[in-house]
């Protein structure tokens, strides 16, 4: 027997009878639907890449780098300190795929698109400066600063575009 969920209902008022009718909400079908799959499905993709990517450089970091910069502790804190933002990277384009729901203002669903695009540029940016930057020796990360702020920045506009939470 098919139970309804009145929670996961929406009123359609019927103009003719004058009264309400349960209807089932679907916030998978329609264009925002498939936005928010495919949207989800990028995110986690690239979330899971870039932590398999962190599993690289972490591997080239113990046994290929250490031989090469053991002495050399600046190099040797950039490579770890870009490595763990490739991780934080990752991470955050995996949260963003697993909790993501478009908004359906167009404001908030425009700061929702434009965090997504900073989120899923950023890994490509801090993998490059992972192999640019520490080699240089010196202090100057402007790659790992761009990166950063593209992870500050489309976090902060999936909070801004946030759909509220509906009450329980």
């Amino acid at each position: 027997m098919n139970r309804v969920n009145w929670d996961s209902m929406r009123a359609l008022r019927t103009p003719a009878l004058n009264h309400y009718t349960a209807v089932p909400s679907t916030p998978s079908s329609g264009l925002i639907g498939s936005m928010r799959t495919r949207l989800n499905l990028v995110h986690k993709t690239v979330g899971i890449i870039t932590v398999l990517v962190f599993v690289g450089t972490g591997v080239l970091l113990r046994f290929h780098f250490s031989l090469i910069y053991e002495t050399n502790h600046l190099v040797r804190m950039m490579f770890r300190s870009i490595h763990i933002y490739i991780l934080l990277a990752g991470l955050l384009n995996i949260a963003i795929g697993s909790y993501l729901i478009v908004s359906l203002g167009t404001r908030k669903r425009n700061a929702q698109w434009f965090g997504s695009i900073c989120l899923l540029v950023a890994p490509a940016i801090l993998v490059a400066a992972f192999f640019y930057e520490p080699v240089l020796e010196t202090l100057d990360r402007h790659l790992t600063q761009v990166g950063v702020i593209l992870l500050l920045v489309g976090t902060l506009s999936h909070l801004l575009g946030a759909s509220r939470a509906r009450p329980a």
